[in-house]
């Protein structure tokens, strides 16, 4: 009995919030379409009153031939209901429920966004944005914690836009995957002290080349993903000579000698070369034989046959191994098995058959095995 009736009052309390919130969004908007001065007499506004020089200014927007209020008066609106407009980090619940503002008057919440300064990820993309926007976001020094930034499929956003982030100086990830920036641009990035990641999938970078990028001291991850990297992009990306994970996707032309730009590398930990064509051979596994540090190899489609496996072997703390679509048999796997850190090894579309199962039971760490 006691469990009905509990349940009955959970019912009737999640239709009350749920009603709550659907009077908070109407008298919101209802705000919003009020002169400026009028929320201290709205009967259900919950604010403080602000001195003339703080109130906001209304913003009005052309929209169908009319003019119509769209800004909420959040710089002086301090609670909703019963919830407050800015929570802490860890709770974002209230400001959730906001979903009804449609701008915002950044200038008159600057005194109000230090109380977000805790704010590490920042996730801006496809938002259609454009440089200019960047230019705005400038108020975002408010944010000096920001160590991830996305911009992703943000196809307006050119090299000017990398002018307005060198305020981020805790930066460490930016995606940039799906914009208009290339290497012109890179010389903005040189700002950010701290960055250590970068993506820079599908963008101009696969026309314009990866120069400037050796300027980003601190940068040691390079994703690079339907750029159709060639053997002279790997030329310039080993000028970063700090890096270790390098990530290419569709990459068709490199060969051989692109290979043995990238074995200068020398403290690469993860190489991961895509889409080639089979331009590489023994010849371009054996550069990388130098590659002392690297724990994960990813090359297939290539022609690389049994005589690459000593070159192979001596990368010690490879932990993956992608040779699928190659012409390694069960002769070249069963040497693998002096590689006692191997946990995943993909050769699918080789000669190997499952016979080589039982050659690789010496690897004890191997847990992921496909051919």
């Amino acid at each position: 009995m006691l469990g009905a009736i509990w349940w009955y009052m959970n019912i009737l309390l999640t239709s009350f919030l749920a009603m709550l919130h659907i009077l908070t969004a109407v008298v919101s908007l209802q705000i919003s379409d009020s002169t400026p001065g009028d929320t201290q007499n709205h009967p259900y506004a919950i604010c403080e009153e602000a001195s003339p020089e703080q109130r906001p200014r209304e913003v009005r927007q052309s929209q169908g031939g009319e003019h119509r209020s769209e800004v909420i008066l959040l710089a002086t609106i301090q609670q909703i209901g019963a919830q407050p407009l800015f929570v802490d980090q860890q709770d974002d619940r209230s400001i959730a429920g906001l979903h009804f503002v449609e701008r915002i008057d950044y200038e008159r919440l600057r005194n109000r966004l230090p109380l977000l300064r805790n704010i590490r990820l920042l996730d801006l993309n496809s938002l259609d944005l454009t440089d200019n926007d960047l230019e705005q976001l400038r108020i975002l020094n408010a944010f000096p914690k920001v160590e991830s930034l996305n911009l992703a499929n943000n196809p307006r956003i050119g090299n000017a836009g990398l002018t307005h982030l060198s305020h981020f100086r805790q930066l460490s990830t930016l995606n940039l995957s799906l914009t208009a920036t290339d290497s012109n641009g890179a010389v903005h990035l040189k700002t950010l002290p701290r960055l250590r990641r970068i993506d820079l999938s599908a963008t101009p970078f696969r026309r314009s080349g990866y120069s400037g990028l050796e300027q980003c001291t601190s940068l040691r991850e390079l994703i690079a993903l339907c750029n159709s990297i060639t053997d002279e992009d790997l030329r310039q990306i080993a000028e970063i000579r700090q890096l270790r994970v390098l990530e290419c996707l569709a990459s068709p032309e490199v060969s051989d000698a692109g290979l043995q730009q990238v074995a200068q590398l020398v403290h690469l930990e993860i190489l991961t070369v895509l889409g080639t064509k089979p331009l590489v051979t023994d010849l371009g596994v054996g550069y990388l034989a130098s590659l002392s540090n690297l724990r994960e190899l990813q090359l297939p489609g290539t022609k690389v046959t049994d005589d690459a496996i000593p070159s192979i072997l001596r990368l010690t703390k490879l932990e993956r191994l992608d040779l699928s679509g190659s012409c390694i048999d069960d002769n070249g796997v069963a040497s693998l098995t002096s590689l006692r850190h191997l946990k995943f090894l993909d050769m699918q579309h080789t000669n190997v058959t499952p016979m080589a199962r039982k050659h690789l039971e010496d690897c004890k760490e191997l847990g992921d095995l496909r051919l």
